[in-house]
């Protein structure tokens, strides 16, 4: 029966095969356009149905997943309080709602502190291996949300899982585990992070500084190997500066000073000149005094500034002939090295309008804002 229906409708598509054939061109253009349309049409209404369906389901999984939560909490607040065990919250999760259930924990877990969080942590615990093969095998987004639910939740057993993460081919993987490792504070796992820093370096700067400045003390010898090695590449060394400015490491200056003398590089040289105007002194003036001329205007502006930190007085001079410099970037960073040079009078006189107008109202608004 089957296959004299097929033979049918193979016949009847030959016929109408023929007939096409037999058509004149535009009449055979004609036949094409309306085939074509109404392919297309039935595609649309495909991909209208398709994703209505993914919105039905989505819609059926939120207020699935609402009710859960709804339902959990109470019983999390009554284990938190110790008026339940975990058999009783553990009853209510269906394998199903696993993943979901470790969602939930994590949430809660950010919330709470000392023995509230190792209460979560262990109710996470019988659901973490889930998450395990998926740091592995999982698409580069999903590794990297398991493995920071296992860090979360779970790292005190698998510290290992997370150092792996570190060695992942994708960046935004290995990112997720950096940030635990120095979260953590490991020295060990400090200095294999900095090893790797250069492929994080397309990251947030602001970020990267910050995660090296919570690992406190600990960092600060492994970042200024970062810094004083010439081998790496500047925007790694720069973050270890920055790192090493919130930090207050005294013995970073020599190498910060060093770094002016090496081939100009923007963003190394504007950060070792941070180093300098956080903790210097005269005794790193020479150097940066240098950099006041530098034909880059960000890092000039940046010299002129920290000379007024570390500057003398015959360096006002050159700090008033910067104010009159046409980038208005480098002639305020001038202005604000003459102000913290202690030189207010020197500004008075070009709000006066000793140095034209422009240096004036420049002049007149760092006093003003002092």
């Amino acid at each position: 029966m089957a296959d004299k229906l097929l033979n049918r409708l193979i016949s009847i598509l030959v016929g109408y095969w023929r007939e096409f054939l037999a058509l004149e061109g535009p009449e055979r253009v004609f036949v094409v356009l309306i085939v074509v349309i109404i392919l297309f049409t039935i595609a649309s209404f495909g991909f209208a149905a398709y994703a209505f369906s993914v919105h039905v389901r989505r819609q059926k999984n939120e207020k699935k997943h609402s009710q859960l939560s709804t339902l959990w909490q109470v019983h999390l607040f009554e284990i938190l309080s110790e008026e339940a065990d975990h058999a009783t919250l553990h009853k209510l999760v269906n394998p199903e709602d696993s993943l979901f259930f470790l969602d939930f924990l994590e949430q809660y877990s950010r919330r709470v502190r000392g023995s509230e969080q190792q209460v979560i942590r262990a109710l996470a615990k019988p659901y973490l291996p889930l998450l395990v093969k998926r740091s592995r095998t999982a698409e580069p987004e999903r590794r990297a949300r398991a493995l920071k639910t296992i860090s979360e939740l779970g790292f005190s057993d698998y510290p290992d899982i997370v150092r792996a993460g570190l060695d992942d081919e994708e960046s935004l993987v290995a990112m997720v585990a950096a940030r635990t490792l120095l979260q953590e504070g490991d020295v060990y796992d400090l200095r294999r992070v900095i090893a790797q820093m250069e492929r994080f370096t397309t990251w947030s700067r602001n970020y990267l500084t910050s995660l090296f400045t919570q690992a406190g003390t600990k960092g600060i010898e492994p970042l200024r190997e970062l810094l004083a090695d010439r081998n790496r590449r500047p925007e790694a060394r720069a973050v270890a500066a920055h790192a090493l400015t919130d930090l207050k490491d005294l013995q970073s200056l020599p190498i910060a000073t060093a770094i002016l003398s090496e081939p100009l590089n923007r963003d190394l040289h504007v950060a070792a000149l941070g180093i300098i105007e956080s903790l210097g002194d005269s005794l790193q003036a020479a150097e940066v005094r240098r950099l006041t001329q530098s034909e880059d205007e960000i890092v000039m502006a940046h010299a002129l500034s920290t000379m007024g930190i570390v500057g003398q007085e015959e360096d006002a001079v050159v700090l008033r002939a910067s104010v009159r410099h046409t980038s208005p970037w480098v002639a305020r960073h001038a202005a604000e090295g003459l102000l913290q040079l202690g030189k207010e009078d020197v500004l008075q006189l070009i709000a006066n309008g000793e140095d034209g107008p422009q240096a004036a109202v420049l002049a007149k608004q760092i006093l003003e804002e002092r």
